[in-house]
């Protein structure tokens, strides 16, 4: 957490929440929300630091131009959109079963780089 702040200027703390009371939907929606919100941050630091290095990768990720980027990962609804690359709803936004955090901290690094 110390790195975050030195780098990003996040101060983080820990704080334990109580998710008991709540149905578990409503939970799980939190903990995404929380995730996405405050993570963003926090993800898109890694791919910026190693494509600022990494010509090739630099160059392969402008080179997508204004595409949204999605990671096709089933089991992944955090990182990725929740469905398989051989699923044909992959390519309707509106069909996702995840976030897709991966996707967009790539997309902001696309135009910052």
């Amino acid at each position: 957490m110390e790195y975050l702040y030195k780098v990003l200027g996040i101060k983080a703390t820990v704080q334990r929440a109580e998710f008991d009371h709540l149905p578990n939907y409503i939970a799980v929606r939190y903990r995404l929300q929380k995730v996405s919100m405050d993570g963003q941050k926090v993800i898109f630091l890694y791919p910026k630091t190693e494509l600022e290095q990494i010509k090739d990768l630099k160059a392969q990720l402008k080179s997508t131009g204004d595409a949204i980027l999605a990671e096709c990962a089933v089991k992944d609804h955090i990182w990725g959109i929740g469905l398989s690359m051989k699923d044909p709803d992959r390519l309707d936004v509106k069909k996702w079963h995840g976030t897709n955090l991966l996707g967009y901290a790539l997309m902001i690094v696309r135009e910052r780089v």
